[in-house]
């Protein structure tokens, strides 16, 4: 996930986290998704292609998402919590052998 790279420990703690309960390029698309979610349309920083790849692009983005405003830190990491929780439902929802599981994986998504 190239942690040692990102400007925030936390958010790598969390991609990290993410990847190894999802996979390492599930948890960078969320990274992703969240990003092009906060950047106003593009007005604050330009959209990621969403490919699950931790490019330069990618890290100048989150760069600069940090430094846009101090409260951005804590949305960046409740959205990719909430991509979590979402992607815990679809599976359960897919597959109903898999919601014993459902509460524990949720438990697992510590938004800090």
């Amino acid at each position: 996930i190239k942690g040692d790279l990102m400007p925030d420990q936390g958010i790598a703690e969390k991609v990290f986290d993410t990847a190894v309960n999802m996979g390492t390029a599930t948890a960078i698309r969320f990274l992703q998704r969240a990003l092009n979610d906060m950047n106003g349309d593009g007005k604050h920083w330009p959209n990621i292609i969403i490919d699950g790849i931790l490019g330069p692009h990618t890290l100048e983005c989150l760069s600069i998402a940090l430094g846009v405003k101090p409260w951005h830190r804590t949305v960046l990491l409740r959205t990719i919590t909430a991509f979590q929780v979402a992607r815990y439902a679809e599976i359960v929802e897919a597959d109903s052998s898999q919601k014993a599981f459902f509460c524990g994986w949720v438990n697992r998504c510590d938004p800090s």
